[in-house]
């Protein structure tokens, strides 16, 4: 198992787990990114786990924190990464 690739939209600045994402602030750039990623990972005989489903953005309080997110930003920003990694065949998922 791979832990990656990493997919949330960079939003909060101060997150520390930035760096990891393939999508940077851009939503189609990550799905685009995904698709092709994650049948790489997986040719290999090794599981793409993507990760962090949707709404962790931010290191300060993330066990606790409650990320209030609008219907439209999810299914526009934050939604298109994940279903096209799923859509790749990217069905392993970390989930915090």
């Amino acid at each position: 198992v791979q832990l990656g690739p990493g997919l949330n939209v960079a939003r909060v600045p101060l997150n520390g787990r930035n760096f990891e994402y393939l999508s940077g602030e851009d939503p189609h750039l990550g799905a685009t990114l995904v698709a092709a990623v994650v049948p790489e990972i997986q040719k290999h005989g090794v599981i793409a786990n993507v990760k962090h489903f949707i709404g962790n953005n931010q290191e300060t309080d993330r066990q606790g924190g409650d990320m209030v997110i609008q219907e439209r930003a999810l299914h526009e920003l934050y939604l298109p990464p994940f279903e096209a990694a799923a859509e790749a065949g990217g069905l392993s998922a970390v989930c915090s």
